[in-house]
């Protein structure tokens, strides 16, 4: 509340006082009969000796309630700021935190946007408590009397180094010292609330594919045409034997699925994906593009294409009873082979013959029965994309019995492939299918090779068949087939397709799920709302003056003049001029108004009636 500094009684008719016979100043209307407000005078103060210059009377009624109200108004505006700014620095988090991953350009816009709010807000409180402030150091000066170096830094209470000074000096103060440290806490531990709202989130540059934002571009694919060995093609030998080891080194672990749109969907970046169900054996692997500059491969683009290979329904066949495998030559007569005779509960019976040097012990022999190269055999083919390929268990010796399985392994068509350079052809989809079992040798001669072939699992190997069921072993033929052809994706040469282009970006997290920024914030808030409804509660009985030069000069003027008629009378280090004591408030003149001054002969609150300065009396503008 803007109030103006001199009290008059005389201007209001309802609220003209009388002199008592003991000296108090009594309403006409009232039977107040308290200390009088002149009971510290001597002698009455004229106004023209304190406002020399005043000659102005109009005057205003001061009103304790009406006063709170105008500060309420405006030290509510300021807090309504802080709780905008609050608003805007958990909004503008969140935004950025949904993005997910941002570009470079939006992490420069993000940090200067928090900064401009985080700046704003600490201004506003900082501006906040200088309000409050000088707001409270009028109720401190009307408490008590004050020294003239006390009043000056009273009156500068706004700054923190009078405050410190304050402090300082009133070491043997312990009313003047407490406050003044816990006002410089108060300070303290507001900035540093402020500035510790940065340390609540931390913004993570990218550095994996789960940091990437896309856009519209150039990437790099696999070229899927063949097996290749560096940017070559290969030999049929080679292509053979390097699908047979891309599918050895493999990762081992693969991710269980239950519906192939959770292949889709999956944000991790597994190799490849297994899906084992009673009567279902199925593998899938989802290809992956790359940013042309992402040399190692380490932030891929996921894609909607998927590949799987799986296996049919298996036929399981024992050794004949009564037969063991005979030791001979191979039908060509090329190599030692045993000649394996084997049935079915159907009656069907046949043989096998299997190199003496792929046979052993315990262990899985897994077999091409096929004559030419996969992709050329229609008669060991099951569609164009499958074959049939066979396993061979011996027991813990050769003369024990033994089991063939007969599996049909099928890759499929690559899912969502739009363009030509995204299909995977028959022929490498066939190599794959067989490629447990491919070495890249034949037999025969180099113008009529025979590509049967037969790889060697000892017992406990990843991929032996001990112990399981033909389902089983049709499952370990689609597996390795899909590894394969996810190794292949990885290790081709690449070309560069027109899609969406991975980029590393930036991440905002928000520390402990928001607790602990969310806990600063309602604190700095309620913190603000506490300071300026108790600075307006402990000047409620103090009249409040302005704010301005203007005003402090003015209430000044009363005891620099007092201090010169001092100095005139005495001796400047005499006791009664080093004993000035200066308390503000309202001060009886001798025409019976009041002006309000810092004077030794002011009251202190404790010396008027209630503690507090009348809403009765009212005072002169100028």
């Amino acid at each position: 509340m803007n109030i103006s500094h001199e009290l008059d009684v005389r201007q209001s008719p309802s609220l003209l006082r009388r002199p008592s016979s003991r000296g108090t100043l009594v309403s006409e209307d009232s039977a107040y009969q308290g200390p009088s407000l002149n009971d510290t005078q001597e002698e009455p103060l004229d106004r023209q000796s304190l406002y020399p210059s005043n000659n102005s009377k109009t005057t205003k009624t001061f009103n304790s309630a009406h006063q709170s109200r105008n500060l309420l108004l405006k030290g509510g505006l300021r807090w309504v700021g802080t709780l905008v700014l609050t608003a805007l620095i958990a909004l503008t988090l969140r935004i950025y935190e949904a993005k997910n991953n941002f570009p470079a350009h939006e992490k420069t816009v993000f940090n200067t946007i928090i900064t401009a709010w985080i700046v704003g807000w600490g201004l506003n409180l900082f501006e906040a408590c200088k309000e409050s402030a000088s707001i409270m150091r009028w109720r401190i000066l009307a408490e008590a009397p004050h020294t003239k170096k006390e009043v000056d830094l009273i009156l500068a209470i706004e700054s923190l180094l009078s405050v410190f000074t304050l402090g300082r000096k009133s070491f043997r103060k312990p009313k003047m010292l407490i406050p003044c440290i816990l006002w410089l806490l108060w300070n303290l531990i507001a900035q540093v609330a402020v500035a510790s709202v940065s340390l609540t989130y931390t913004l993570d540059d990218g550095t994996s594919w789960k940091d990437t934002y896309s856009t519209d571009g150039m990437v790099n694919a696999p070229n899927l045409t063949t097996y290749f060995r560096g940017k070559r093609p290969l030999t049929h030998e080679s292509d053979q034997d390097v699908a047979h080891t891309y599918g050895e080194v493999a990762q081992d672990h693969c991710e269980p699925y239950e519906d192939i749109a959770q292949v889709y969907n999956s944000t991790e970046a597994h190799q490849y994906f297994c899906r084992r169900l009673p009567g279902m054996n199925e593998y899938a692997y989802r290809f992956n593009e790359y940013n042309i500059n992402d040399t190692i491969r380490a932030y891929a683009s996921f894609t909607n294409r998927v590949i799987t290979a799986s296996s049919g329904k298996c036929y399981k066949y024992d050794q004949l009873e009564g037969t063991k495998p005979t030791l001979g030559k191979d039908v060509y007569g090329h190599m030692a082979a045993w000649n394996n005779t084997f049935s079915n509960s159907s009656n069907y019976r046949s043989n096998i013959l299997i190199p003496a040097s792929s046979e052993g012990g315990t262990a899985t022999v897994y077999i091409y029965r096929g004559l030419k190269l996969p992709s050329e055999d229609e008669e060991n083919a099951c569609g164009d994309r499958c074959i049939w390929l066979w396993a061979h268990r011996t027991s813990i010796s050769l003369d024990s019995s033994s089991t063939f399985f007969q599996c049909p392994i099928t890759i499929s068509e690559v899912s969502n492939a739009t363009k030509p350079f995204y299909h995977v052809p028959d022929s490498v989809a066939r190599m794959a299918a067989a490629s447990i079992s491919l070495q890249g040798r034949w037999s025969g001669h180099s113008d009529n090779k025979i590509w049967t072939q037969y790889q060697f699992y000892p017992v406990f190997n990843r991929w032996e068949t001990h112990h399981l069921e033909d389902e089983k072993a049709g499952s370990n033929m689609a597996e390795f087939a899909l590894r394969s052809l996810a190794v292949m994706a990885e290790r081709n040469p690449i070309i560069q397709i027109p899609s969406q282009v991975p980029h590393l970006g930036t991440r905002l997290k928000v520390y402990n799920h928001w607790r602990y920024l969310l806990i600063l914030l309602l604190c700095i808030v309620a913190g603000h709302f506490a300071l300026f409804v108790a600075a307006i509660w402990l000047a409620r009985s103090v009249v409040v003056a302005d704010n301005s030069f203007v005003t402090v000069a003015k209430l000044l003027s009363g005891a620099v003049r007092q201090s010169q008629d001092s100095e005139e009378g005495h001796d400047a280090v005499s006791p009664s001029y080093t004993r000035e004591r200066f308390v503000y408030g309202p001060l009886a003149l001798e025409d019976e108004s009041f002006v309000l001054a810092l004077s030794e002969k002011v009251k202190t609150l404790k010396q008027w009636p209630g503690g507090r300065h009348l809403d009765v009396i009212r005072l002169d503008s100028y």
